[in-house]
């Protein structure tokens, strides 16, 4: 009933994702990618849609969208030249277009170039347009504004030197967000750590010092989220005893060590557009040159995001409706792979990649097709399958679909 209402108000609903997710299920034209071939898709998309519209685009985005080779297009990113470019005209012929990306933990195997593209093709159309990227931080090409600062993948990657001795840790559970070996050897390797925590978890179980932590609704202040704006809370609820915000926290590290910190205005930052796509011709030749390496594996893992759980599920994981639904981490195998390895629903099933290796529980779904696994982002049991990879020019920690090897344990 909810797909027939949604089909009756008569738009196009185009949706690119190499599996049938929930937004997928309600698609018009489901363009069904390889495992992170989305930028691949978004630039036929684009190309298309500029060639129709006649946009003026950049000279250097004008040659690269010509020289793109619909033959790279279609065996990278895994859909047919005729439905991208169907796709492109029902886009280009609208008389509004919104276009939404979304990026939560690799969802999308090139999420910069897939937003450069998505950008472009939006802006290319006659009608009115609308451009939302959602839980995507790269600004590589200047697509959008970011706050100006640094990242915490970049914090990461000062831990893993030896000039950090020790470490305060304000609210984030490191050791769940960034289980990549590499990065828990580098945190047990520090002197000292001490860190504010609002549930017990295994960065408080490794901290010298824990410090509970107030909540976002028990302490005042700006909060700067994940928008266009500020949240300034005054009226709050009282944190249970021994609870304190990390200002009170740093405030009162900073008097111990002789300093006194006094609140200030502080203005936002924010990262400036760059106007130009130097460089999209090269970033597209590595991303065309690591897909023809996964090309190879015979089975590839993606991650899943669970609606009960958030982001890292360093919180979710601790509240009672994601432990009635969502307990722990689960591999989905498509028919395929279940019916050649034999993997019946609830075993137990070894998942190796070149970072990790993690025994899950099976589910055969019709959500995936061929070669394609996938496993719950939220624990950091999955996302040790993932290898490190800081990239310093967005700054921020690059996730990726992986190849991946399965083992079906014994019973008993």
């Amino acid at each position: 009933m909810i797909k027939r209402r949604n089909a009756a108000r008569g738009n196009e609903f185009i949706v690119v994702s190499p599996e049938v997710n929930h937004t997928a299920w309600f698609a018009t034209m489901h363009l069904r990618c390889r495992p992170g071939g989305e930028a691949a898709v978004a630039a036929g998309i684009a190309k298309g849609i500029v060639s129709l519209s006649g946009a003026s685009v950049p000279d250097e985005v004008s040659r690269f969208l010509g020289g793109i080779d619909w033959g790279d297009v279609e065996s990278i990113g895994g859909v047919k030249k005729e439905e991208i470019s169907n796709a492109a005209r029902k886009i280009a012929e609208a008389a509004a277009v919104k276009t939404y990306i979304s990026n939560i933990f690799a969802r999308i195997g090139a999420p910069a170039l897939t937003t450069a593209f998505a950008e472009l093709a939006t802006r290319s159309c006659a009608g009115e347009w609308e451009f939302n990227p959602q839980f995507v931080q790269q600004n590589t090409f200047g697509i959008y504004k970011e706050l100006a600062g640094t990242s915490s993948g970049a914090s990461i990657e000062n831990i893993l030197t030896d000039d950090v001795k020790g470490l305060i840790v304000l609210g984030v559970d490191l050791f769940s967000s960034y289980p990549a070996q590499i990065v828990e050897n580098a945190l047990r390797s520090k002197k000292f750590l001490a860190t504010t925590q609002q549930f017990w978890n295994q960065t408080a179980e490794r901290a010298n010092v824990v410090i509970p932590a107030a909540n976002l609704i028990e302490k005042s202040g700006t909060v700067s989220i994940a928008v266009d704006e500020d949240l300034v809370r005054k009226d709050t609820v009282a944190p249970p005893g021994g609870a304190i915000s990390e200002g009170e926290f740093l405030t009162l590290v900073a008097s111990e060590m002789g300093h006194e910190l006094t609140q200030t205005e502080v203005s936002r930052g924010e990262a400036k557009r760059s106007g130009t796509c130097r460089g999209i011709a090269e970033e597209w030749k590595d991303y065309c040159s690591g897909m023809s390496a996964l090309a190879s594996a015979k089975t590839i893992l993606i991650p899943w995001s669970e609606a009960v759980h958030v982001a890292d599920g360093a919180i979710s994981r601790h509240l009672h409706w994601s432990d009635i639904t969502c307990p722990e981490p689960e591999l989905m195998v498509s028919r395929e792979i279940a019916k050649g390895l034999n993997i019946t629903d609830g075993a137990m099933v070894t998942v190796s990649s070149a970072a990790g290796e993690v025994t899950l529980r099976a589910q055969t779904s019709g959500k995936l097709e061929g070669g394609v696994v996938a496993a719950t982002i939220h624990f950091p049991s999955v996302r040790k399958l993932f290898p490190w990879n800081f990239d310093k020019q967005r700054g921020e920690v690059v996730f990726a679909p992986v190849s991946v090897e399965l083992k079906v344990k014994e019973a008993g």
